[in-house]
């Protein structure tokens, strides 16, 4: 928690047992990292991003809502101008790993991380640049906050590019969150959700009306956010080919000027080679070691340069292969060893439903079936039960 709200790096003990702040800070002058440390105080620019992903990753999967209140989002602008927005999108990936089961696979579940501060004060902006652009009167839209217009409490006095910034990233990271709740398993729900928000990054970017350009965030932040969420539709989609996903993969990479960074084009082209992952034969996992080494490959900050390894080694965005499962499942016949295609039944594990499918059939990584059924005329009516054989 100190690594990452920041603060003296004395701790309260120490002083009560008498040592002199001379004989701290001497113990410590030859171990002391300047970019770590500010005088007594630790630097949060430096060592929160990392010490926010390691509580989340330790506390995977717990529910622990003690801890989770450390990585809590600001609810009010003198609360939002201490912390940096990027940081904002790690505090939501760190806090879906604890509440891994409250993830839901839906665009009001990416809007409920938004903080109400932060959805009152784009409201504000938004119906401010309605009235700019038609000079009318206050329509029923503007009383869902009605706060901001009362004048009570801060919420007419806030930066607007702090509140643009912090949504954009907040919604990134929630999309991250979903891409690695998900990750390979294909979930139309999840791929949906992630989907429609980076269209809404896009007509950011790209729209001129004169409420986009109110909510619109610096071009940094939008490009940033806009590649992470298109990473995280990558993962969920992983060895899919979903030519949805291409396409819109396609038409985003389309832009090639000077503005356009090494990291955008290195973003966008793993994304579709993760679609495309093995050919179709392979896909993500989501288990605790896969999370791990998908938030170290696709850590949402990325490279100005193919040199730059200041915020994020490069050479760890290749750790992604340890997330890498096969999942093609292949029907071979015995008397030439050729893959063939014919009809099977799959029974799910957990019920007593049953899919028909044809090999090579390409399984996500969260299917549990039971009971594999041939049901082709020119084969043998052969059924494998997967407790039989300890298939997992």
């Amino acid at each position: 928690h100190k690594y990452i709200s920041g603060g003296a790096e004395i701790s309260d003990s120490r002083r009560q047992k008498g040592v002199t702040d001379a004989a701290i800070s001497a113990s410590h002058e030859s171990g002391r990292n300047s970019r770590v440390y500010e005088a007594n105080a630790i630097n949060r620019d430096i060592t929160a991003p990392g010490a926010t992903v390691a509580l989340g990753l330790i506390y995977i999967k717990s529910h622990n809502k003690s801890v989770a209140t450390s990585l809590v989002l600001p609810d009010t602008h003198f609360q939002l101008d201490y912390v940096r927005p990027d940081l904002l999108a790690l505090r939501v990936i760190s806090r879906s790993l604890i509440f891994w089961n409250d993830v839901e696979p839906t665009p009001e579940w990416i809007d409920s991380m938004v903080p109400r501060v932060v959805k009152s004060s784009i409201e504000f902006m938004k119906n401010a640049a309605r009235r700019a652009a038609s000079f009318g009167q206050m329509d029923d839209h503007d009383q869902v906050y009605p706060e901001i217009y009362s004048g009570k409490g801060d919420a007419t006095d806030f930066d607007p590019q702090a509140v643009r910034q912090a949504k954009s990233f907040i919604v990134a990271g929630a999309c991250f969150s979903l891409g690695l709740r998900y990750a390979g398993t294909a979930n139309r729900a999840a791929g949906s959700a992630i989907f429609e928000r980076i269209i809404w990054f896009l007509e950011l970017r790209d729209n001129k009306d004169i409420v986009t350009l109110t909510q619109r965030p610096d071009t940094c932040t939008l490009t940033t956010c806009l590649c992470t969420a298109a990473m995280s539709l990558a993962m969920v989609m992983a060895g899919t080919g979903d030519l949805d996903s291409f396409r819109l993969f396609r038409a985003i990479r389309w832009r090639c000027d000077e503005d356009t960074l090494y990291g955008t084009h290195m973003t966008l082209g793993a994304a579709i080679g993760l679609l495309f992952l093995g050919g179709g034969k392979y896909t993500l996992g989501n288990s605790p070691g896969d999370i791990a080494m998908l938030i170290t490959s696709f850590y949402p900050h990325y490279p100005v340069l193919s040199s730059d390894n200041q915020y994020h080694l490069q050479a760890l965005r290749h750790l992604y292969a340890l997330a890498v499962h096969k999942r093609i499942l292949e029907a071979v016949d015995v008397d030439n060893a050729d893959k063939v295609c014919i009809p099977i039944e799959l029974s799910l594990a957990k019920s007593n439903e049953s899919i028909e499918v044809t090999t090579p059939y390409l399984l996500a990584n969260d299917s549990d079936f039971a009971e594999i059924r041939l049901k082709s005329d020119r084969y043998y009516p052969v059924v494998i039960n997967f407790a039989d054989f300890n298939v997992q």
